[in-house]
């Protein structure tokens, strides 16, 4: 990588140091998107105004800043298609990944009791359970609402495989907290699920949109999971990071084993009759050391580095279809988003 990427890479850490979110999705936009494009993500509302209680809620808690990192996804790959004016479709498709995201962050929060969210008040601790259970289904509604108005069945039936899939997901982290037996093929579909489906889906929304092959569709949507799986494997690693905005050990602690773990396990065999008996007691001290985990986390890069391989090939393909082939710069840009969530820098 150049020393002037590293020194991107630095900023953006900056920016994430200082809890300066809508900074860094202001920055990052700026550095991706076309001028046409960068102006519709500026001017994007993702206020809600349906319900008076639950929209202030949402819109000064839960809207109220973030990365949009799923919304920039929207957009740049929106420049695959179109080289026209500002199309207020990339709005909605941008706005309802968002929404989405948001929404199950609302519904994480109550189902995990959750008390905390990147060192700030969880969304269900400010509101409450049962309006947190309610902006999220409101948040969820809209979406269906928005995305309905474009007109295309066959992308609102991929929005509901989407969400079904991340329920799925969902329903099996619950059923296996606690369990000292879950293996990488597990976490990594899990992965796939919770987090690569709504990447998935605000991928390949813009070619469903535009009409595209089958298979530009379906190589958008295997590149957006992948980047999915390997953004949550580099979250997973900031379990084990005493300078990360997470609390350490988050995830074992609610009994949950997580990709990073298990690359820790895979270094060292013996650790697992601690991970053992740690969840038979459902509480987990710390049974690992630091120098462990610096070992662990290099097995770990090199795991994240595959699923980026994995889907910079998908986007080789893209690169070839005839119909894209003049995108070069986009596809540029797509692999450098890559990077940075590789590295969890955004």
């Amino acid at each position: 990588m150049t020393t002037r990427a590293f020194a991107y890479l630095d900023t953006l850490s900056y920016f994430k140091q200082q809890n300066k979110s809508k900074v860094l999705a202001n920055f990052l936009a700026k550095k991706l998107l076309s001028d046409k494009n960068l102006r519709a993500f500026e001017s994007c509302n993702y206020d809600v105004v349906d319900h008076e209680e639950i929209s202030e809620s949402l819109n000064r808690h839960l809207l109220n800043g973030g990365k949009r990192f799923r919304a920039i996804l929207a957009y740049l790959v929106w420049e695959l298609f179109s080289d026209a004016s500002e199309d207020s479709r990339a709005n909605v498709i941008a706005r309802a990944s968002e929404h989405v995201h948001a929404a199950f962050l609302s519904h994480d929060d109550v189902i995990d009791q959750a008390q905390e969210r990147r060192g700030q008040l969880s969304f269900n601790q400010v509101v409450g359970n049962r309006l947190a259970v309610l902006a999220g289904d409101s948040l969820l509604s809209k979406v269906m609402l928005d995305v309905s108005s474009l007109g295309s069945i066959k992308l609102m039936q991929a929005l509901s495989l989407c969400i079904s899939k991340t329920v799925e997901g969902e329903i099996w982290q619950n059923n296996n907290r606690w369990n000292a037996s879950v293996g990488m093929n597990d976490v990594l579909n899990l992965g796939s699920q919770k987090t690569g489906a709504l990447f998935s889906w605000t991928a390949s929304a813009p070619a469903i949109l535009h009409n595209m092959p089958e298979f530009v569709v379906e190589r958008l949507n295997a590149f957006a999971n992948l980047l999915g799986v390997l953004f949550q494997m580099a979250d997973d690693a900031l379990d084990f990071t005493l300078e990360s905005e997470k609390e350490y050990a988050k995830d074992l602690k609610e009994g949950l084993v997580n990709s990073a773990t298990l690359s820790l396990l895979e270094c060292y065999p013996h650790l697992r009759m601690d991970l053992h008996l740690c969840f038979s007691e459902k509480k987990v001290s710390r049974f690992w050391s630091e120098d462990q985990w610096v070992s662990a986390s290099e097995l770990h890069s090199q795991k994240i580095a595959h699923h980026v391989a994995k889907a910079t090939h998908e986007i080789t393909l893209l690169r070839q279809s005839e119909s894209l082939n003049q995108k070069s710069v986009v596809f540029d840009k797509l692999e450098y988003l890559l990077s940075l969530a590789a590295t969890r820098k955004v």
